[in-house]
């Protein structure tokens, strides 16, 4: 599910479900460990739909945001700066697997950083290192999580992310890209100096996507990028009230 049409046609066709909270605290709580930000949960009805993770003003129509569509068509609020997430509702079932929902999270996870690298203006000779970086971390956050809970599977998670990193950095809309794990991803692309890796996501929440980025992103020298983050922030805030 990528074009914008398609999404409209989810959202349009009945198949896109509210999820309780109930029934998503599992998954997000999994999610909010990686992405302490506001995330709004979108569940699909059929196995044909892959898990698709955008912000909430992406344009879907001239002038129409994502946002605006979700909230509309199913009357939920979708606060500014969330990161809409589409994915299967097999995934919030009880009797869904640890493994199933490390693929899952993975894919929605690296999607998310995906987003971090077309909204972040960082510098390009830096991007990579950003990226890997908050993958690393991130399979690590997850090996913690199957230590403590056992509810998602690492490997399952590190495969997905990994895939999906490698399918969107070279352009490939296959289902699957060739990196098998963060290792293929590094020798893909190759190995970066780990003082420009991203931090760990800081704790506490709700974020914005835009609050996020600043609060990952490596001190790069790009402190008028992040004054620049905030001040639209915050004018965007004000012209919401």
């Amino acid at each position: 599910m990528s074009s914008r049409n398609e999404i409209l046609g989810i959202l349009w066709s009945g198949q896109a479900k509210v999820i309780a909270e109930t029934e998503a605290a599992l998954f997000r709580t999994l999610l909010a460990a990686l992405f302490p930000g506001r995330a709004v949960l979108i569940g699909i009805d059929g196995d044909e739909v892959n898990e698709r993770a955008l912000l909430d003003d992406t344009e879907v129509m001239p002038a129409l945001s994502l946002g605006d569509v979700v909230a509309e068509e199913l009357g939920i609020s979708v606060p500014y700066g969330a990161v809409i997430a589409f994915v299967p509702l097999a995934v919030f079932s009880p009797q869904a697997t640890s493994a199933v929902r490390g693929v899952v999270v993975g894919r929605v996870y690296a999607q998310i950083l995906i987003e971090s690298l077309h909204r972040g203006g960082f510098p390009m000779d830096r991007e990579m290192g950003l990226l890997l970086g908050l993958a690393d971390s991130a399979v690590a956050a997850v090996a913690q999580l199957q230590a403590g809970c056992d509810q998602i599977c690492r490997d399952s998670f590190e495969r997905a992310l990994s895939e999906t990193l490698c399918s969107a950095l070279s352009g490939d809309n296959g289902s699957a890209g060739r990196a098998a794990n963060i290792k293929d991803l590094h020798d893909r692309y190759g190995v970066v100096s780990r003082a420009e890796y991203g931090r760990a996501p800081r704790e506490g929440g709700p974020l914005s996507f835009e609050e996020w980025l600043l609060s990952v992103a490596p001190a790069m020298g790009s402190q008028t990028r992040g004054e620049e983050l905030a001040a639209g922030e915050r004018q965007l805030r004000s012209s919401k009230i």
